[in-house]
């Protein structure tokens, strides 16, 4: 018997009252929001761009709070929702969504801009394609920002290690998904004439906890209202395309990483799921960068230690003396996962 599909609920995401769009030259239509210093103050001309995680997630309304934050110090500051996800529109084919095209689009949204460098700050997978962004244009790069980033490549050299974290196990998908993903590894494109990107992106809403966020036993740390209605926008083909992507030897860009000379940190904690192995690659990597450790923090250090995180990213963007001093080891500094 043939499975039909399956409808999960569906929640359609909601413009701010902000909300813009771009059309860029690479044919992707970007949604997007602009932050401007209060009137009267120097815009400075580095803009801030904020590239959120995933892929496939969006940028948060939390997201949108804690970085327009930075408009105070005189930055015009971006907020978008990569392509696929959120309020910006899906490309045609599942199979398009390949790290050269989230790259591509980053030069497109710089060159839509007109800032001939940008101040990246990239959370969890934001972190990798920034990382492939300055491998790429190292030129436009004039601070970089690794928010609990994802490995640079190598995704699958170590699972995730979610025992740090207060989520709970999720259950095998249904049939119809499980399908789906094994089909992916041979083809995108008859995968996506099974499961619409859609109603993929729907399932992830109903199993995505975001206790993973936070460390085990600290669900009170989640914002308010970071519910379902905030999320929607999901969508698991960038994923399931730049996320396996990531594993192919051609996708190691740490040599290229070399030539990057803008000054860089690095932001870990001590309960996030993302390995040591993939975030030391940073470090590994690029010339100079600094790592600050946050002790009892998760994915999204912001939701534990919002103003440890500003005063320390404050003090970066600023060229000024850091609050506390770098983790500079080259040994995991978390305690070990009990077994």
């Amino acid at each position: 018997m043939e499975e039909r599909p399956i409808h999960y609920p569906h929640y359609t995401p909601v413009p701010r009252a902000n909300t813009q769009y771009w059309n860029l030259s690479t044919g992707s239509h970007i949604a997007y929001s602009v932050y401007d210093p209060p009137a009267g103050m120097p815009v400075k001309p580095e803009p801030i761009v904020f590239v959120h995680g995933g892929p496939g997630f969006r940028a948060f309304d939390t997201d949108h709070a804690f970085y327009s934050q930075f408009t105070q110090d005189g930055f015009r500051v971006y907020l978008f929702d990569q392509v696929g996800s959120g309020l910006s529109g899906q490309l045609a084919q599942g199979s398009n969504y390949t790290v050269e095209r989230f790259v591509a689009d980053l030069e497109a949204i710089r060159e839509q801009i007109g800032a001939e460098r940008l101040i990246l700050i990239g959370h969890s997978w934001g972190g990798t394609l920034i990382a492939h962004y300055a491998a790429a244009y190292p030129d436009h790069v004039a601070n970089l920002v690794f928010h609990s980033p994802g490995g640079i490549w190598d995704w699958k050299s170590a699972p995730f290690e979610d025992q740090r974290t207060a989520r709970v196990k999720m259950a095998l998908p249904p049939t119809r998904i499980m399908a789906a993903i094994m089909l992916s590894h041979v083809s995108v494109v008859a995968t996506a004439n099974l499961v619409p990107q859609d109603e993929f992106g729907d399932w992830i809403m109903t199993v995505n906890d975001p206790g993973e966020l936070v460390c085990e036993g600290e669900r009170s740390k989640l914002p308010i209202g970071f519910t379902p209605v905030n999320l929607a926008g999901m969508n698991a083909y960038p994923l399931l395309v730049a996320g396996r992507e990531l594993n192919d030897p051609k996708m190691d860009v740490r040599s290229q990483l070399g030539r990057v000379h803008a000054p860089a940190i690095m932001l870990t904690s001590q309960c996030d799921f993302v390995p040591w192995t993939e975030q030391s690659q940073y470090k590994q990597s690029i010339p100079g960068l600094h790592n600050y450790y946050f002790t009892e923090s998760g994915h999204f250090i912001n939701f534990s230690q919002p103003e440890k995180l500003t005063v320390l990213i404050r003090s970066f963007l600023l060229d000024q003396p850091p609050p506390f001093s770098p983790y500079e080891g080259d040994t995991d500094p978390r305690p070990a996962i009990k077994p």
